[in-house]
């Protein structure tokens, strides 16, 4: 657990993603894909009707997700540029830094997201993290 701690808290935008089994696993109320992309179109003003209409566009590929978040993507960005959507009151300061460093604005929402997150801490995971370290 120290190790996914120590992932947690560090000051690295999240690598996307491991798996979602492991996310889930480890992390207290960790959303799906899709409930992560409908909570940021929601938040940046896209409403899930909107949100199912960009899926359809997509719907038959079988890299749906991540087509879906490049399109979620530009939105976000056309919203920046034209001053529909602020990014720097969606942001903590120390995700703003990485606006320079051209991190793409949905990665810095998503991150934003998950910093909210909590480590779940129980019993099965403590056996599970015992069993790594001693792997390790």
């Amino acid at each position: 657990m120290d190790e996914l701690r120590k992932i947690f808290n560090s000051n690295r935008l999240p690598a996307f993603f491991v798996g979602a089994g492991m996310s889930k696993r480890y992390l207290k109320n960790m959303p799906s894909w899709d409930e992560l992309l409908i909570s940021v179109s929601d938040y940046i003003g896209i409403s899930k009707t909107q949100y199912y209409g960009m899926k359809q566009l997509i719907n038959e590929d079988n890299m749906q997700m991540p087509k879906l978040a490049s399109l979620l993507e530009n939105k976000i960005r056309d919203k920046v540029i034209d001053g529909t959507f602020n990014i720097d009151e969606a942001l903590s300061d120390k995700l703003k830094t990485e606006i320079p460093n051209n991190v793409s604005f949905l990665k810095l929402l998503i991150a934003e997201r998950l910093t909210k997150l909590e480590i779940k801490e129980d019993e099965k995971n403590s056996k599970r993290n015992k069993v790594i370290e001693e792997i390790n």
